[in-house]
């Protein structure tokens, strides 16, 4: 997933039938139940206990990965899956009412031929923005009463591997990361796991700071990192909220106030109000129903 840049990929039996997913989120979780030990602290303690954790996660198998999302209330469902001939609006139903971000699609013997994503419908939508309808043009601002205030969130000081265990804890596949003034200033998502690797070097990154942790990511994944979090205003339309996460490729923006920054006024200070997603509203999180 790592090498390919993926988030999720389809689960085969050894009759090579589809039997799950296993997407970041559930190895984020996985990866916190393996390190996140109290005390643990490589620049302290040394290599010897991290080594140990990195044995046992080098040995562990994609069926524990899964048994640890099935125990888990945002675990997917290991029968869920779309057919070929469904149409997109279909398939984005079953998005919305699954709460699934990625589903294989399967043809008449059970086999997977392909995937469907949010990300793709999503495509669609930045390509034939007609689809919206009178929709595409309502502002944030009057979809203020769909989404709610919360936007999860943690600080750049914070370890990195207390921000993924809130991602594990809270079932959100990204966060905020605020400055010491409560502004935004970059997001955390489960992809920036990959810039562990898989060697005891980068595990340490684990216990780095978010901020630091993220530097390491952008540097070397630049390409698919944006260099700042992404974000609307409350006056852009629903059409620039997809525009924007089509372009980026991303999966959550910001909406913002933008407050003049006290420094000359060369750049503004982002004060997030909501996080739009590309799902509706679920577990307290703030979404838009692309239904509308």
């Amino acid at each position: 997933m790592r090498a390919e840049g993926i988030l999720g990929c389809p689960v085969l039996d050894e009759h090579a039938r589809y039997c799950g997913f296993v997407d970041m989120l559930d190895l984020v979780a996985f990866t916190v139940r393996q390190f996140d030990i109290a005390g643990l602290d490589p620049d302290i303690q040394g290599y010897a206990e991290l080594l140990d954790r990195l044995h046992e996660f080098w040995d562990a198998k994609v069926s524990d990965v899964l048994e640890l999302g099935a125990r888990r209330s945002w675990s997917r469902d290991p029968v869920r899956a779309v057919q070929p001939g469904i149409t997109a609006f279909e398939a984005m139903e079953r998005f919305i009412n699954t709460g699934a971000h990625r589903m294989p699609v399967l043809d008449e013997m059970g086999r997977v031929i392909g995937l469907c994503t949010e990300s793709m419908l999503i495509s669609v939508l930045g390509q034939q923005l007609g689809l919206l309808g009178q929709a595409r043009n309502l502002t944030v601002r009057e979809l203020n009463k769909d989404l709610c205030n919360e936007v999860y969130a943690v600080h750049e000081g914070d370890r990195a591997l207390s921000a993924f265990r809130r991602m594990a804890d809270l079932g959100v596949h990204g966060l905020a990361v605020f400055d010491r003034s409560d502004a935004l200033v970059d997001v955390l998502t489960v992809r920036d796991l990959r810039g562990i690797g898989n060697n005891a070097n980068r595990f340490k990154r684990l216990f780095l700071s978010v901020k630091a942790f993220k530097e390491y990511t952008r540097n070397e994944f630049g390409a698919q990192t944006p260099p700042a979090p992404l974000y609307v205003t409350p006056d852009a339309t629903l059409a620039k909220v997809v525009q924007v996460m089509d372009d980026g490729n991303i999966h959550r923006v910001f909406e913002c106030e933008e407050e003049p920054s006290r420094m000359g006024g060369k750049w503004n200070r982002l004060l997030p109000r909501h996080c739009i997603s590309q799902k509706v509203r679920t577990k307290g999180m703030c979404y838009i129903d692309l239904r509308r």
